[in-house]
């Protein structure tokens, strides 16, 4: 028998239209000519619809949470509704399951909109034909929260010599979950050659071709600095039964931490460090991490770190730092900008050679020491630390690494100023 000709399926994860990315500084986009609507899922959407167009996929398939809150559903609806005129238009089908975010507006939507295939309406279980060999079958949250798993139900079962590709919005492996909990085994058990999975922002490595892991898809479109990495949808080619997965990057905008050693930097002797400190940080700043493709908009939460002799200038450097100076256009066109910079540097000291002492410093230094070794022995303290942040700022990063080496940094400025009252030299 002759190959098949790949069937094509662009996945699009979470999309929450109606929501914003939240801290990007006008001074990243506006200052830069970059359109407002950027930091908008909408412009991802615009992208994925663009992309199926010019690649000529046999169908898209949304994996929920198209709409952040129902009362986004006249945007959601308007800008919906013109990418499926488009899509469908182009003799593309489009199916979508609904998340626990969009648990009434979906249904609504797919009612008015004749182009929009719901799958697995009220909590049951749907198939969707793509081609004679390949289809989708899917499940759609019947209400916001939903505390059994999805696969209890009457899963439609694999078909031989039939690629089926599972479509859903749940929990994956968090027991006691109310998003629709399941299992990895669960998953595995239904025998589908794939699983795309929305509710998790996070995006999952793509599976190998032929691997039937089920993944999440990821946010569609970056919209908080945790949510790092390449996000865009992922395109499925299916072809003699096998299922090839490419992630495409096409969010706007893109998060990353990076952690910058600051060992080597020199610094005068003498006056501000700012202008040396700012000549030797932008290099790195714009540095690409990986090969993806350059976003428009790249936003870094930046930390500091390493040793210096002038440690505690630096501190106040990044202090008092003007962050739209760390704003720049790459050479590839993307406009990088530091959301939040912080530092975790410390004087020379033989850390080590200080936590055998018994006295004060000594101690300091070991509790720093175990803070750096990310000791578990420490949760209680990260835990209490973690209570005082939410007191102040209730809507904190709940983000325990930052948080970890923001108290070892802190105990280094500590025990900076211990060593300088007590005149101690240090080891």
């Amino acid at each position: 028998m002759p190959p098949q000709d790949p069937v094509r399926i662009l996945f699009v994860g979470d999309m929450h239209l109606g929501r914003r990315a939240a801290r990007v500084p006008a001074s990243a986009w506006r200052d830069h000519g970059l359109a407002d609507d950027l930091l908008t899922p909408a412009s991802s959407w615009r992208r994925c619809v663009e992309t199926a167009l010019s690649r000529g996929v046999d169908a898209v398939a949304l994996a929920g949470d198209l709409v952040h809150d129902e009362d986004d559903v006249f945007e959601a609806r308007g800008r919906l509704e013109e990418g499926l005129r488009r899509l469908t238009g182009a003799g593309i089908r489009v199916c979508a399951v609904a998340g626990n975010h969009d648990t009434r507006v979906l249904p609504a939507l797919a009612d008015v909109l004749d182009d929009l295939v719901l799958l697995g309406r009220d909590g049951t279980w749907d198939t969707c034909p793509i081609a004679p060999h390949v289809r989708l079958a899917g499940w759609s949250f019947p209400a916001r929260h939903h505390a059994e798993s999805p696969l209890r139900g009457n899963v439609p079962a694999a078909v031989p010599g039939v690629v089926t590709i599972g479509l859903l919005h749940a929990d994956r492996d968090a027991p006691g979950s109310r998003y629709a909990p399941v299992t990895a085994a669960e998953l595995d058990a239904a025998g589908y050659d794939g699983w795309a999975l929305g509710h998790v922002h996070a995006p999952d490595p793509v599976p190998a071709p032929g691997e039937h892991r089920p993944f999440y898809l990821g946010s569609v479109a970056a919209t908080t600095p945790n949510e790092t990495g390449v996000h865009g949808p992922v395109l499925a080619s299916v072809a003699d039964g096998v299922v090839v997965w490419e992630r495409l990057a096409l969010a706007p905008l893109r998060w990353e931490h990076r952690a910058i050693r600051v060992d080597g930097f020199v610094l005068p002797d003498d006056g501000e460090v700012g202008p040396e400190l700012l000549l030797q940080l932008m290099p790195r700043l714009a540095r690409a991490e990986d090969g993806a493709p350059g976003p428009d908009l790249l936003g870094l939460r930046v930390t500091l770190t390493g040793v210096h002799t002038r440690a505690a200038d630096i501190a106040r450097w990044v202090a008092g730092c003007d962050r739209d100076a760390l704003t720049a256009r790459d050479a590839d066109g993307t406009v990088v900008f530091v959301e939040k910079l912080t530092a975790d540097v410390g004087t020379p000291v033989d850390l080590v050679a200080l936590a055998a002492r018994s006295d004060p410093p000594g101690l300091l230094a070991g509790r720093i020491l175990a803070l750096e070794r990310g000791d578990p022995a420490l949760a209680p303290l990260l835990e209490e630390a973690r209570r005082a942040v939410n007191h102040i700022d209730p809507d904190a990063d709940d983000d325990d690494e930052a948080l970890r080496r923001e108290l070892a940094a802190a105990g280094r400025r500590a025990l900076d100023a211990l060593l300088a009252q007590t005149r101690e030299v240090r080891p």
